[in-house]
């Protein structure tokens, strides 16, 4: 088992999430091989990276049959720990203003083996979609 990052750890823990230890320690697993794997990652990568000391289906029922683990949960406390960091540290700065985020969207854009290295044109632009999202309130409960 590789140590694992304390800023991943006390991420993780930063999130409340009602997991056991073995369910945290998969988390963390999955959390340090999506980091550390280069190009696509599947779970046997992972598992290698990691050398994580169980087999590769206790990984992925973590996922598909843990009952804590639900990804709607994780995602809206992930966000309202991200928010929170953020208005912290803002607040220090005394920055009251509303959190707003951009968000460029270019999946509607056709892509092509040198789309990233080149000059965007009147077509990209065109396909491309703008997000202005200004946080009030973080996630509708």
């Amino acid at each position: 088992m590789v140590a694992f990052h304390s800023s991943i750890v006390k991420f993780v823990f930063a999130l409340n999430l009602l997991l056991s230890k073995p369910q945290r320690r998969h988390l963390l697993a999955f959390l340090h091989g999506i980091i550390l794997c280069e190009g696509r990652v599947n779970i046997s990568q992972i598992c290698r990276l990691t050398n994580h000391d169980r087999d590769l289906s206790c990984m992925t029922r973590f996922l598909q049959e843990s009952p804590p683990w639900c990804s709607k949960h994780v995602t809206k406390q992930r966000l309202s720990c991200l928010m929170e960091t953020i208005r912290q540290t803002r607040a220090k700065r005394g920055d009251t203003r509303p959190i707003t985020f951009l968000i460029l969207d270019d999946t509607q854009c056709k892509k092509t083996k040198s789309y990233n290295t080149i000059q965007p044109t009147n077509q990209t632009l065109n396909n491309l979609t703008i997000y202005l999202i200004n946080f009030q309130r973080l996630i509708p409960t």
